[in-house]
């Protein structure tokens, strides 16, 4: 394990919390079991909830849930009070895998974030507990997390970075050198990601709901709801399945759904953002006036798409 002032070092990847052993960055699985923590933060009465919990509890307490916390970062009063919340999360995951209290922290942060954004971020984790030793950019720590450039001390080499997140896309191009990373461009595209293609799946079944009850369920906010959890859970079984089952207790007027949704299915209602989300590449590459055969590696950071649909 890494040890600076003789206290383990964390780093918060978006919503992932993980620690360096033996030179690997080890990914620590939340209470529930699960690597990746959806940034969503509830507020009900005087309990907050964070995670899974607030993005399912969303149908009963939409009003009181924030969502695409990232974004709006450093750019709302209360923002910093719904960052420390998200902080201290990951303080019992953390501590629980340690085995020991963790008070130090290296965050991660997207390029593109502003300084006062960068600011906000920094203030809420100190007042999470926590004594932050960096903010490094994402591209860089991911790099960082595969040992990319530290196998290779001499000669330069192209590493793109391609992220796919809950509500944006990233691709950036770096240039290594001797284990030095510099940013040759980036692009953030906000238009798309992971719950894009959930949105797409959720609209196939409210379609698929009205066929056979006759009942438009696209315009109330509480069902469609219901059916992006479900979308949601089904999304993922079919990374490893050819079918999934989406059902959904009492969905409009005491209706239950039950619907069966194939992985040819999904990719054909998601083909557009299939070529949605290759697209910012070429750009990039052009604009930076690089081909793929100039780009060495290819890092896929923590995405919320399956594995099967991210692009080759």
């Amino acid at each position: 394990m890494l040890f600076l002032s003789g206290k383990p070092v964390w780093k918060v990847f978006d919503s992932i919390v993980c620690f360096v052993q033996d030179g690997r960055a080890e990914v620590v699985a939340n209470d529930a079991g699960d690597r990746v923590t959806p940034a969503v933060v509830a507020y009900r009465d005087t309990e907050q909830i964070v995670g899974i919990a607030a993005k399912q509890g969303r149908v009963r307490n939409a009003a009181n849930t924030v969502v695409k916390v990232k974004q709006v970062l450093g750019r709302s009063f209360e923002d910093p009070e719904v960052q420390t919340h998200r902080a201290e999360s990951k303080c019992p995951t953390a501590q629980s895998a340690l085995g020991a209290d963790v008070t130090e922290a290296v965050i991660t942060v997207p390029f593109e974030f502003a300084h006062a954004q960068k600011v906000a971020l920094r203030e809420a984790a100190e007042a999470a507990g926590f004594r932050v030793l960096r903010l490094i950019h994402e591209p860089a720590a991911a790099l960082l997390a595969y040992g990319i450039g530290q196998d290779c001390p001499s000669g330069k080499s192209h590493v793109l970075v391609y992220k796919l997140g809950g509500t944006s896309l990233s691709v950036t191009v770096l240039q290594v050198n001797g284990g030095m990373f510099r940013v040759l461009n980036t692009h953030t595209d906000h238009s798309i990601g992971g719950e894009s293609f959930t949105i797409a799946l959720a609209q196939h079944l409210a379609a698929e709901f009205k066929r056979s009850f006759k009942q438009d369920v696209s315009r109330s906010a509480r069902a469609m709801l219901k059916l992006m959890n479900g979308a949601d859970m089904a999304k993922h079984s079919l990374s490893t399945l050819g079918s999934a089952n989406c059902f959904v207790d009492s969905l409009h007027d005491g209706m239950d759904f039950d619907c069966n949704v194939s992985r040819a299915r999904f990719e054909l209602l998601c083909s557009s953002l299939f070529n949605k989300s290759v697209q910012p590449i070429r750009t990039l590459l052009e604009t930076t006036g690089l081909s793929t055969s100039d780009i060495n590696k290819v890092t896929l950071t923590p995405t919320y798409l399956p594995d099967p649909y991210l692009p080759t």
